[in-house]
């Protein structure tokens, strides 16, 4: 693996532009939600508390697949600074396009593990350290294939709980990248970070999303929940 010690903000510099010129806009949650008909909530495993159960995948039905990161894309570490937390991250690398058919990762996991911020199961990316690890839990990157192009998509993302005595790092960004279903690059959009529970949901004017990948650098990590998405009506 290749290592880096820039922030995540400067890595984004060299990655490659979107496909699409109007790209994806990122609205608010409690508005988009209600018209997502399908959800990955990550229960129904029995996983228990940290560190709970790894997985190299999770197939939902008809509609989805989750996974450490997509085929073909390559993983960077990344050292945090000892001001910012120290620790280490996996974020994807320069080369972002996935290979073709979209396919997951074999290389990199995930845990399912009850998560007291959200009051449920949830899904913690594992980086380097590994998932018997607390710093690898949530340093990694996740990544969701959908069936169906999708026009919007939605999910639960915590960061670190709330610290009203100000003795943490401060909380760092995630990406979340767009692909379309031939692996291009629909768009990407850097986030911020703040302590607990962040609803995020993105939308465009037209369908195309056929998988999404969540990366970070944030000094606890992050735990994803709450994956929303439109799944076709069955017929016959």
């Amino acid at each position: 693996m290749n290592r880096a010690r820039l922030p995540l903000s400067i890595l984004l510099l060299g990655l490659a532009m979107p496909a699409w010129a109007d790209g994806i806009r990122q609205v608010p949650f409690a508005t988009l939600a209600p018209t997502l008909n399908a959800v990955i909530d990550f229960d129904g495993f029995d996983a228990g508390p940290e560190p709970g159960q790894e997985m190299s995948r999770l197939v939902v039905g008809a509609g989805a697949m989750v996974g450490g990161g997509l085929k073909g894309q390559s993983h960077k570490i990344v050292d945090m600074p000892t001001a910012a937390g120290g620790g280490q991250h996996y974020v994807p690398s320069e080369n972002l396009r996935p290979s073709t058919p979209l396919a997951l990762s074999s290389g990199h996991s995930f845990v399912i593990a009850a998560h007291r911020g959200f009051g449920s199961d949830a899904a913690f990316p594992v980086g380097p350290d590994g998932a018997a690890a607390r710093s690898g839990r949530g340093e990694g990157v996740l990544s969701v294939i959908f069936d169906d192009d999708q026009d919007a998509v939605g999910f639960k993302l915590h960061a670190d709980y709330n610290d009203p005595l100000g003795a943490r790092p401060r909380p760092g960004l995630a990406v979340v990248v767009f692909h379309d279903r031939a692996g291009a690059i629909i768009d990407r959009h850097s986030i911020r970070l703040h302590h607990g529970v962040m609803p995020l949901a993105f939308q465009t004017d037209k369908t195309g999303i056929a998988a999404i990948t969540i990366s970070n650098i944030d000094p606890g990590g992050i735990a994803i929940d709450d994956i929303m998405f439109r799944r076709a009506a069955l017929t016959g």
